[in-house]
């Protein structure tokens, strides 16, 4: 895998060895410093590859032994869970046991080899986050226009998001930028922490094409299908505005979701880019980095929030909600509602008929009928 370098954290035999020699020199310190810094993060890794391979690993089984999940707006979160468990595979990993060895990675093959592959996974799972938006804004918003999404549609924007995530991810390995070391050394990343124009160029045109722009689809995608709500809720009911309230908050879950995990990766290599006299300690910048990696863990878990379900039971289990706001909801929780039943959930309503059509026809699954994983 790569030559490790064993110099940069490495401590003197005292400190290393855990003998009961001295370690004075403010050199040693900080050395020793460093290595129980990289220890503890190894250590909450170890809980974060669980959880990450755990629940992408559930989405992803869940969708192979059920077929009624099998459907076209749950491909781009099959194609979202598939990314983040070959970035838990290809990076976490490796990165977990380097800091628990307290070693550090070199410029090597497989340096460079990881980081292509992180930034291309990481970026494939931020378009699949946009993706989701674009898919469910046009299934609730526009379910009766000539353009209607289908199986068709759904491949077509996972190709792009690979392609593009492909596109902007190949330049470094050809001198457009490059891969080197991050943070405290325990995994590679394009070397957005250099001075030269190359580097300040690429990060800049990724920061604009593959940051700013997935974040603008997600914010007006669901803005859109926000307001879109709001009219079908006119006039205002209780039901209703409880249903509006809790896709408002969902939508809210899902923007933040995305800043927390990218936000400060993207502020902080911008401040760099920006900034390139600006000297970051390698613990500060290590905390971004890791940041953008616990996306991972609750990618899966955002779209199985249980508050994402408006539909409540009264007279024997059936939605009161007005038709066209039930099928409108449905539509665009029924992959949600699936996942969140299969993994013990209950079920608090029947799918409407816009629902059932666009599943296939499959009833949704009791908890008690259900097969739990």
């Amino acid at each position: 895998l790569g030559k490790m370098n064993h110099s940069r954290f490495a401590l003197n035999a005292s400190v290393f060895l855990g003998s009961n020699a001295t370690c004075n020199s403010s050199a040693c310190l900080e050395l020793a410093s460093e290595k129980k810094y990289k220890f503890g993060l190894g250590v909450l890794m170890i809980f974060g590859t669980f959880l990450g391979i755990w629940l992408n690993g559930m989405v992803i089984i869940l969708t192979i032994r059920h077929k009624f999940l099998r459907i076209p707006i749950n491909y781009a979160v099959v194609n979202l869970s598939v990314a983040d468990m070959l970035s838990i595979v290809i990076g976490l990993c490796p990165a977990m046991d380097a800091n628990l060895q307290g070693y550090s990675f070199q410029s090597t093959s497989f340096c460079i080899f990881q980081g292509f592959c992180l930034a291309l996974f990481g970026l494939v799972a931020l378009w699949s986050v946009a993706v989701c938006a674009v898919e469910r804004y046009l299934v609730v918003c526009r379910p009766f226009k000539a353009i209607q999404f289908g199986k068709k549609h759904a491949i077509l924007a996972l190709l792009f998001a690979w392609l593009w995530s492909t596109v902007w991810t190949i330049p470094p390995l050809f001198g457009w930028s490059s891969y080197d070391v991050e943070g405290i050394a325990s995994n590679c990343a394009p070397a957005w922490h250099r001075k030269d124009w190359k580097s300040r160029s690429y990060h800049t045109c990724l920061f604009i094409c593959c940051f700013l722009a997935p974040l603008t689809i997600i914010l007006l995608s669901y803005g859109k299908l926000i307001g879109t709500l709001r009219k079908v809720s006119q006039p205002p009911c209780n039901a209703t505005q409880r249903a509006e309230s809790q896709v408002t908050k969902t939508a809210i879950i899902m923007i933040l979701a995305f800043l927390l995990s990218w936000m400060p990766y993207a502020a902080f290599a911008l401040t760099k880019v920006v900034k390139p006299e600006v000297i970051m300690d390698p613990q500060v910048q290590s905390i971004p980095m890791y940041m953008a990696k616990t996306g991972t863990i609750y990618n899966p878990v955002v779209p199985c929030f249980p508050q994402s379900f408006p539909f409540h039971r009264q007279h024997g289990g059936i939605a009161t909600y007005p038709r066209g706001m039930a099928d409108i909801l449905a539509v665009h929780l029924l992959p949600l509602q699936m996942f969140w039943q299969l993994m013990g959930g209950s079920s608090a309503s029947m799918i409407p008929p816009l629902a059932a059509k666009i599943s296939g026809g499959h009833k949704l699954p009791t908890s008690d009928k259900s097969k739990k994983f």
